[in-house]
């Protein structure tokens, strides 16, 4: 027996079907990256705050010193606090 082909109709409803399908998958991965990018936001603001009270502590750069080899480069967080508690008098007994 041959192969039948699909009515127009048919096929139209499966492409509706198939349309409404991608519009759920895309809509749900742009709420996805929203959530993603806000979260990183709220990270990013807070790393920010911290940089800024380590900019008030004595001793501790924001950027390392230039050399003959290399301009100033940002310090991570993490090393600026490595910076702070190595530079931070010990507590007396």
């Amino acid at each position: 027996m041959a192969n039948r082909k699909k009515a127009p109709a048919t096929i139209i409803k499966e492409q509706a079907a198939e349309i409404e399908k991608l519009t759920k998958e895309r809509d749900q991965a742009t709420k996805s990256k929203d959530c993603y990018y806000s979260n990183w936001q709220d990270a990013r603001k807070e790393i920010d705050e911290i940089h800024t009270m380590l900019d008030a502590w004595p001793g501790v750069p924001r950027k390392t010193e230039p050399t003959d080899y290399r301009s100033p480069t940002d310090l991570s967080l993490l090393a600026r606090l490595a910076i702070m508690l190595a530079n931070k008098e010990p507590a007396h007994a």
